[in-house]
């Protein structure tokens, strides 16, 4: 027999719960690791792909240098192209090693 303070105690616990899986649900992530491809002497090309519409930042900095010096590139991940985008990095340095990182919204 379920009691009146039992139920009211499961009522009160749904919209936590609830708030708690959107949350969750929005927070979108990279489906896999960047996908770099047709290279040149001074360009790359990365593909991304994300969980679920984001705006994605890519910072990328001379593997000798701190990563403060990074220039940055946003690029939004949008449904109509299944969340995904290729985004061409130029003006490198020929022979020269780079590091990058990629941040979802912010």
């Amino acid at each position: 027999m379920v009691t009146r303070r039992h139920l009211l105690q499961t009522i009160a616990a749904l919209p936590v719960a609830s708030a708690t899986n959107t949350f969750a649900a929005h927070q979108p992530t990279l489906t896999s690791a960047p996908l770099a491809g047709h290279f040149t002497v001074d360009s790359v090309r990365l593909w991304l792909q994300a969980s679920d519409a984001t705006k994605a930042t890519i910072a990328w900095w001379p593997e000798s240098e701190l990563e403060n010096t990074a220039r940055k590139l946003e690029q939004t991940l949008a449904e109509p192209s299944a969340f995904s985008a290729i985004v061409t990095i130029s003006s490198l340095k020929p022979g020269a090693r780079y590091r990058y990182t990629v941040a979802l919204d912010g």
